[in-house]
């Protein structure tokens, strides 16, 4: 794996363990507890962190059978990833893009903890598979940023995990 992803692969693992770490001693109840009919339950907001990750890994790998015909990624857009990873990075409440969708709060804490287990091995498989070459290509097109690179979607992850575990905070605290 690229040195450049690396470091932004072992932050997004080491803050899911953390985050698993955290809520194992919560009971279902604590885990499933919305505040509002259509506020998300702690294992809504994990859900939610699994279908953006593993659709994430899907679409970079159909759109790696492009190879070379990949689009480059702007520099414009590269400025609006880092922008839009310092709002996530912060408490700041945002609205969800259009595309996500409702997520489930039908399972348990350790059928997701193998969802993302499962979700880490493919893309570290993928990652370390990723030809440098394509490094500077815009192999993933974010809804909010546009065509941004390899190293960028995955810092991304990072940053979209930190702000749902403010979420989450937040909604173990109003339990509390």
């Amino acid at each position: 794996m690229n040195r450049k992803i690396q470091v932004h692969y072992d932050r997004l693992q080491a803050g899911k363990e953390s985050l698993f770490r955290q809520l194992q001693p919560c009971s279902e109840d604590q885990l499933r507890w919305k505040p509002m009919g259509n506020q998300w339950s702690v294992l809504q907001v994990l859900d939610h962190l699994h279908f953006a990750e593993s659709g994430s890994l899907n679409y970079c790998k159909k759109k790696l059978l492009a190879g070379d015909q990949m689009p480059r990624a702007s520099l414009f857009n590269s400025v609006r990833m880092e922008v839009y990873d310092i709002i996530l990075y912060s408490r700041i409440k945002i609205k969800a893009p259009a595309v996500v969708i409702s997520p489930s709060n039908e399972r348990n804490l350790e059928e997701m903890k193998s969802l993302f287990d499962q979700t880490s091995d493919d893309l570290k498989a993928f990652l370390d598979e990723y030809p440098d070459e394509f490094l500077n290509k815009g192999i993933y097109k974010h809804p909010m940023a546009g065509r941004i690179t390899l190293p960028a979607m995955v810092k991304f992850f990072n940053a979209h995990l930190i702000h749902h575990r403010h979420q989450i905070n937040r909604l173990l605290h109003q339990q509390a």
